[in-house]
Parts: structure tokens; C-alpha cells; sequence
């Protein structure tokens, strides 16, 4: 019986986790869509994930203007981060900022497009292998007390 408690507290451990990590990804990583993005008022910080437009950066008083270009949708955008030379056209780029009135985004940070399946799918792997291997230990070691009582 408490093999399964045990086995039950580490499954819950491990759903946590899994929790706690979905969220943070939603609340912190993850781009909105333009759709959401359409909603949000003014002042609001977002994060949007889409493609430079070509011909579409400026450089302009210490900030850089490009176009993303969001599945066929333009977005203007105006970033003064520190980190303008990672910015290129016809890059897919995430970039976070403040909605403005007029619809385009003051942008505060830019970076590439995270794909974070390929490391949650890596964890589970590997997660999934441990808790194998535990269990066929624990299965063994059960053999063994049979025998020895």
C-alpha cells in the first residue's frame, strides 16, 4: 500500500511540475494572437511572433522601425531595446512591448522564435525513461524480499 502512496506522490509531484511549467510559458513565453492582440488596450503588455516585412527597417533616433508581418497582417512597430542588431528583415522575430493606441507596438524586447516542444518532449523522454527504470527496480526489489521471506 505504500508503494502506491509513494508511486501516487510522485505522479501529483510530477503533474505540478508539468503545471507550473504550462503556466509560466503561457503567462511569460508565449505569443499572443493577433486576434487577442486587436483586444488588448492601449498600454497593454504583449508579446507577437512574426516575420520582418523586407524593406520595412529604419533606423530612426536611436530606435529601429519595421513592419511584422503577421500571417498576411502588418503591425508597426517601434523598438529602443538594447539588442538592435539581431533585428533583420525577413527574420521571424518574438517581440514584446506596449499596444498603442493607434495599433502598432512600442517594443521593449526582441528574440527568435523559441521552440520549446522540442525541450518539453526531450524532458518527457527522459522523465518517462526514470520513472520505467524506477518501477522495474521496484518490481525487482519486491522478487527479491518474497524470496528472502
Amino acid at each position: 500500500m505504500i508503494n502506491w502512496i509513494r508511486w501516487g506522490l510522485a505522479l501529483a509531484a510530477l503533474l505540478a511540475a508539468v503545471n507550473a511549467g504550462w503556466q509560466r510559458y503561457q503567462e511569460q513565453v508565449a505569443p499572443i494572437a493577433l486576434s487577442a492582440y486587436a483586444q488588448q488596450s492601449a498600454g497593454t503588455q504583449v508579446r507577437l511572433l512574426g516575420r520582418v516585412s523586407g524593406g520595412s527597417l529604419k533606423a530612426e533616433a536611436g530606435a529601429l522601425l519595421f513592419v511584422l508581418d503577421i500571417d498576411g497582417q502588418k503591425v508597426p512597430v517601434r523598438y529602443t531595446g538594447k539588442d538592435g542588431d539581431s533585428v533583420r528583415e525577413l527574420k521571424t522575430m518574438l517581440v514584446g512591448g506596449k499596444r498603442q493606441a493607434d495599433g502598432s507596438l512600442a517594443a521593449d524586447f526582441v528574440g527568435i522564435n523559441p521552440k520549446y516542444g522540442y525541450v518539453a518532449a526531450g524532458f518527457g523522454l527522459v522523465l518517462c525513461v526514470l520513472l520505467l527504470r524506477t518501477l522495474t527496480l521496484e518490481l525487482k526489489l519486491r522478487k527479491l524480499e518474497r524470496e528472502v521471506a
